[in-house]
């Protein structure tokens, strides 16, 4: 591994891979630091891994991590749709954490209805699956996403999410 440590790029792969295993483990505090720490090694993807980081610190009901990719987020400056669905994201569940439901439920809903709109379909699904984990499933509109998410993950083949949306 010494030599992996001079090449950022060595060390980034290492990350995901620990990210994984985390998630694996079902330990999504310690993905969503993975997430972070690899954002910081890759700044070439920081963006994308920086959403994932957020959806699973959300997912794992972490505010004050949530809030710390919130602020990666912002300080990349990137004006990327995705960067921007993100935030919107972040700030939502972050919403949904300190209890202001009807706030986190529109922005959330619009997250998700913009992730479909730039074709991110597996940020779309994920956005459902935050959803399902923050917001009163009895909504219509929440109720309508989660199912949607399903049938992405479904498709996708995506067990590992489809267990959780199960749990």
């Amino acid at each position: 591994e010494a030599r992996v440590a001079a090449e950022p790029h060595l060390q980034s792969q290492l990350s995901s891979i620990r990210t994984i295993r985390a998630l694996e483990r079902g330990d999504l505090v310690a993905a969503a630091a993975g997430n972070l720490e690899t954002s910081r090694l890759d700044p070439y993807n920081a963006v994308w891994t920086l959403g994932e980081a957020a959806i699973v610190a959300l997912l794992g009901r972490d505010r004050d991590l949530a809030a710390e990719v919130v602020r990666a987020l912002r300080a990349t400056r990137s004006h990327a749709p995705v960067a921007r669905l993100s935030l919107q994201l972040s700030d939502a569940g972050i919403s949904a954490l300190d209890g202001h439901a009807a706030a986190a439920r529109n922005g959330l809903i619009e997250a998700y209805a913009g992730y479909r709109a730039i074709g991110a379909t597996r940020r779309q699904a994920l956005t459902g699956l935050v959803m399902a984990t923050l917001l009163d499933p009895g909504d219509a509109q929440v109720r309508a996403a989660i199912t949607e998410s399903r049938l992405l993950f479904e498709t996708m083949g995506a067990g590992l999410w489809l267990a959780r949306l199960d749990a």
